[in-house]
């Protein structure tokens, strides 16, 4: 399946920047990865409701374009100043979907890029797309830094987890 799926007002300002606010609070457990700074939640044993609530909201519509889908991986993603991603498609054959909820938006640049369009970064935005069918990427970060929750998701395992 191939899919596209842009929705605006997804949490609120306030569910936002406390999502930041837990980044900034576990940066103990943030890594260097390609000039952005990814924190890995484990979200089976995530002690953050509101970040277990967010992600229940984003599986639940992500389950609404196919059924059988599983997170994979979880991350709060700081994209710093001069950061980017070139474009590229999601090469791991079991991944369905990536979604990415854009944290912030006193950013200048930081878009998702597609062939033909790009998506600006909005407080409360989720973009939701088949990430090994679409070509994507993020464009320079040129002011400020980029915060997103993202998330991969794969077929459902055989016998569950």
């Amino acid at each position: 399946m191939s899919l596209i799926y842009l929705e605006d007002n997804f949490i609120t300002r306030g569910q936002s920047m406390s999502i930041i606010d837990h980044y900034k609070s576990n940066l103990n457990s943030v890594y260097n990865h390609n000039l952005t700074y990814p924190l890995p939640i484990n979200f089976d044993k995530c002690s953050n409701s509101l970040i277990q609530t967010i992600t229940n909201k984003i599986t639940d519509k992500c389950k609404i374009f196919d059924n059988n889908i599983e997170i994979e991986n979880l991350e709060i993603v700081k994209w710093p100043f001069n950061s980017r991603l070139n474009y590229h498609i999601d090469d791991d054959l079991e991944d369905v979907f990536a979604a990415i909820l854009y944290l912030n938006d006193n950013v200048l640049g930081g878009q998702t890029a597609f062939d033909t369009f790009q998506i600006n970064p909005k407080i409360g935005r989720l973009l939701i797309f088949s990430n090994r069918h679409y070509k994507h990427s993020v464009r320079r970060v040129k002011f400020n830094s980029r915060y997103t929750l993202a998330a991969w998701y794969v077929k459902t395992r055989e016998g569950g987890l």
